[in-house]
């Protein structure tokens, strides 16, 4: 007999990924079709919903319609109509096929004849009870999650939680890189630098990183719904949780982590435009004012004679130049701020209504008051951020000098609003003159380097410093200053 014969079997649910029972499906086709059917005409979809509500593709499915269409396909051999299709719209493609092809369909459970009105009669009828069947069972499982939420349980699911087993038992290797992933995500340190250094994927890590259920909250529905049972374990502490949600997103898979320390923090003096690191020449990278990023393209200025000192620095004010004594700053109201603010834009709203003002007045207020707004939800996110300690205050010099590259960037976006740097002077272009080099502090100072590297007693911690960020110290630089 002809080639012309295919099997096609799904499964929708296979949480062992043991593939049994498309197996069974599989014998008991091969059976009914009393022949062997070769292995590229055996179409297998496993652990794929064909219900109404499903959203996934069937790959499988999609190739044998398309071999059908192309005439190489005249009989498909499934276990039921339900293994087929479970919704309607699809069931009319299936009777397009017959008709249009010559197709017939072969059931382990009865054959169906789309070919005469009373057999696509029943077919329709058999889909339309398929249809019910998966949309009460979706029903069940929407209840069951709910009444799980409700009771305080977090949700199961076919895999583990990272950082947890099937079971919520903590595991304690995954569980100490989803701490040390929320510790340093919330100090601002990029989420492709984390992933590199804990040797998790960029998705799942993002995926880690908006899951409450670590600080202990249950999510139904894409929303947090109240607070998991008392005893469930939290991995992470509920204000490190709200710092990295403060962060921002991340950024998506494939976009590019920094390079170079300095990229994005380094701004140009002439046009006030974030320098780039790049690689100028084998010899030395360079920061750029690039005009095809629409900079002005006048300044330009070594990576390796500016980032040693910026990090000497900033680690000097980190570990030294802290004011201990400071007297603890008063707690602000955000949320009183912020309803002020509202409140003044409802009410020139209304003026506008009852006409007491008019609308060209009123702009002016209502930018005024939103920008307010904005100012204080900007200083809610970032009192979260300096809410969580990073431990850096608990360093001495040369452990700061070994952070990471990402880390690094993240201590000086703690203490630094930007690195500004001047032209260089027409003489001497290739000379280090670090005077070019102005750090925007936090606290509103603004210190001009000077040529040479700050000096900084490192002498509790050991003989010399040889290395930042993990990487040589320049010796052309600061090999007599530390």
């Amino acid at each position: 007999m002809p080639n012309d014969s295919a099997i096609y079997v799904r499964i929708s649910d296979d949480k062992e990924g043991l593939e049994a029972g498309v197996t069974r499906q599989t014998e008991d086709s091969l059976r009914l079709a009393g022949r062997d059917v070769p292995d590229d005409l055996r179409f297998n979809d496993n652990d794929i919903s064909a219900s109404t509500r499903s959203t996934k593709v069937r790959p499988a499915f999609a190739r044998m319609v398309s071999l059908i269409e192309a005439g190489q396909i005249k009989h498909v051999y499934a276990y039921s109509s339900s293994r087929l299709t479970r919704r309607p719209r699809e069931l009319e493609d299936l009777i397009v096929l017959t008709e249009r092809y010559g197709v017939l369909f072969h059931l382990v459970t009865g054959r169906i004849d789309l070919l005469t009105a009373d057999g696509r009669m029943l077919a329709r009828m058999l889909a339309a009870a398929d249809a019910a069947e998966a949309e009460r069972i979706g029903e069940r499982v929407a209840r069951q999650k709910q009444q799980r939420a409700e009771n305080g349980l977090p949700q199961g699911g076919r895999y583990a939680t990272f950082g947890f087993d099937r079971a919520w038992n903590v595991d304690d290797a995954q569980a100490a890189k989803v701490r040390e992933a929320f510790r340093r995500r919330a100090s601002g340190e990029s989420i492709g630098s984390i992933s590199k250094s804990i040797g998790v994927g960029h998705g799942t890590l993002v995926n880690i990183l908006k899951n409450p259920v670590y600080t202990g909250l249950r999510r139904y529905r894409g929303e947090v719904v109240g607070e998991l049972h008392e005893g469930f374990p939290r991995l992470v502490d509920r204000v490190v949780w709200d710092a990295v949600q403060a962060v921002g997103e991340a950024p998506p898979p494939g976009t590019n982590t920094r390079k170079h320390l300095l990229s994005g923090i380094a701004r140009c003096k002439v046009c006030s435009g974030k320098m780039k690191g790049a690689p100028a020449s084998a010899r030395a990278s360079r920061y750029r004012c690039a005009a095809t990023y629409g900079g002005c393209g006048k300044v330009s200025i070594r990576c390796d004679w500016i980032d040693d000192p910026v990090v000497i620095s900033v680690v000097a004010r980190e570990v030294f130049d802290r004011k201990r004594d400071a007297p603890e700053e008063v707690a602000q109201d955000f949320d009183a701020e912020a309803d002020e603010a509202r409140a003044e834009i409802a009410q020139v709203q209304d003026a506008v209504t009852s006409k007491q003002i008019t609308l060209a007045t009123a702009l002016p207020l209502l930018a005024a008051a939103e920008q307010r707004l904005k100012a204080v939800e900007r200083q809610r996110r970032q009192a979260a951020v300096n809410a969580v300690d990073p431990n850096w205050a608990h360093r001495d010099a040369r452990e700061l000098f070994q952070l990471s590259l990402g880390e690094m960037r993240a201590l000086l976006a703690r203490h630094l609003d930007a690195v500004v740097i001047a032209p260089a002077p027409t003489n001497g272009r290739n000379s280090i003159d670090l005077t070019r080099v102005e750090l925007v502090w936090k606290s509103g100072e603004v210190e001009q380097l000077q040529n040479g590297v700050p000096v900084v007693d490192v002498s509790e911690a050991g003989d010399t410093v040889d290395t930042l960020y993990g990487v040589p110290i320049n010796p052309e630089i600061t090999s007599d200053r530390l």
